[in-house]
């Protein structure tokens, strides 16, 4: 009995900690979609389709944005979606990894200062690098 105690223990634990990184996630997605609608750069479209799912529209390219977990860490994925002809692939443009607390594995642009998921304006620079190198030259 006190095994199968310690596995529904680990197993809360889990829940708890997904539940803490997908808040964290959702709080991302917020933050874009209202910095989004007031950003100086016209032309981009942002819709969340789920609570772990978000796509962007930008100069005729589509893409998502999508959250998932991996070795205890929070991911973001940022993928262009498939375009004609109907059997390309997705393709993935960025990944990263943030932990409990919304810090992500990557700095602040020309800082040492890692970025924040909590931070509006570090979630306003990650889309905003995201679709810069991928925009058309």
């Amino acid at each position: 009995m006190q095994q199968i105690e310690k596995t529904l223990d680990e197993l809360n634990r889990v829940a708890a900690r997904y539940t803490t990184l997908k808040s964290l996630f959702s709080q991302f997605q917020q933050s874009i979609e209202k910095a989004s609608k007031s950003f100086p750069v016209k032309g981009i479209a942002l819709t969340t389709v789920t609570a772990t799912k978000s796509e962007v529209e930008f100069l005729d390219r589509r893409y998502t944005i999508s959250f998932s977990v991996a070795d205890g860490h929070g991911a973001i994925e940022f993928t262009r979606m498939k375009e004609p002809p109907a059997n390309s692939e997705p393709t993935r443009l960025a990944l990263v990894r943030f932990n409990g607390e919304g810090v992500l594995d990557i700095k602040q642009p020309a800082s040492e200062d890692p970025m924040n998921l909590k931070e509006e304006s570090c979630c306003l620079n990650l889309l905003v690098h995201w679709l810069l190198q991928d925009a058309p030259a």
